[in-house]
């Protein structure tokens, strides 16, 4: 009895401290018939100048968002400030050319002008996966991967971190699949991605307008979902566990054993090595 109480306790602070370490997202869409945020923050809409309703279908985990390239989702105008920035979601695009899933844009002022929230989350043309992003007065590095990973008619998770306390002027890392294939320091400092004023966040568009004069580019032609929005940094072993927690999307993929399951099998192993020992 006095093992098993042990044996439960153990479990039970494996949990707690499972739970504990991993941050909850600030903006969640689900697109389960709907363009609500799941968290309650920030909805998403579709403009009146578009000239589709959205369009909703099955996915490999319920419905998920459909974009036919000319309609994209935005939020009103927001005003938070954030250090550390993950969005991540799943994709399936099925057009051609430069496609935007994610962005963050204000057009109040000129180009010259723009804050440092300036951010596009794509697929460009040949097939690589792009973030391009503002600080301030100049543009960022992109990050970038190898031309032709992304294919067409093929669901991906995809996982951007900004983190401006590593390096000397934050860092971008970005993910697919669960894995680490690029990342880079910035070279100019971008303190906060302060959204403010005329800011607004997009789905399956990136706003290149000046001036207060929208300027739509990069239309998504294809299937979205999933969409989540950290106002932190999460890592590699947090990323990977989103990942493999949404198994109807790896069809090929390796499924990356929860970091529970994995302190659950340490734990047994331990209580068993130790009973052969007495």
């Amino acid at each position: 009895m006095k093992f098993l109480k042990s044996f439960l306790f153990s479990i039970l602070i494996t949990i707690l401290f499972h739970s504990a370490s991993y941050a909850s997202p600030n903006q969640y869409y689900e697109f389960e018939n709907n363009l609500d945020d799941s968290m309650g923050n920030i909805n998403m809409t579709m403009p009146s100048n578009t000239d589709n309703q959205p369009q909703f279908v099955d996915g490999p985990n319920n419905s998920v968002l459909s974009l036919d390239g000319n309609d994209y989702l935005v939020t009103a105008n927001t005003n938070i400030s954030f250090g550390q920035l993950t969005v991540t979601g799943f994709f399936n695009r099925t057009g051609s050319g430069y496609s935007t899933i994610f962005s963050m844009a204000y057009v109040g002022n000129t180009h010259s002008a723009l804050p440092s929230e300036n951010l596009d989350i794509s697929i460009t043309s040949n097939g690589a996966f792009r973030v391009h992003a503002r600080a301030n007065t100049n543009w960022q590095p992109d990050l970038l991967t190898d031309s032709g990973l992304i294919q067409n008619d093929q669901w991906y998770h995809f996982a951007y971190v900004y983190d401006m306390y590593a390096g000397s002027n934050g860092t971008g890392t970005l993910y697919i699949n669960g894995e680490l294939v690029t990342s880079l320091s910035y070279t100019y400092s971008q303190p906060t991605w302060n959204m403010s004023h005329d800011s607004r966040q997009y789905i399956g568009t990136y706003n290149e307008g000046t001036n207060g004069i929208d300027n739509f580019a990069g239309m998504f032609e294809g299937q979205i979902d999933s969409i989540k929005v950290y106002h932190s940094a999460l890592t590699g072993t947090e990323i990977a566990t989103e990942f493999a927690s949404y198994a109807d999307y790896n069809y090929t993929a390796p499924v990356i054993p929860e970091p529970l399951t994995l302190s659950l099998l340490s734990i047994s192993v331990f209580v068993i090595r130790n009973q052969f020992k007495k």
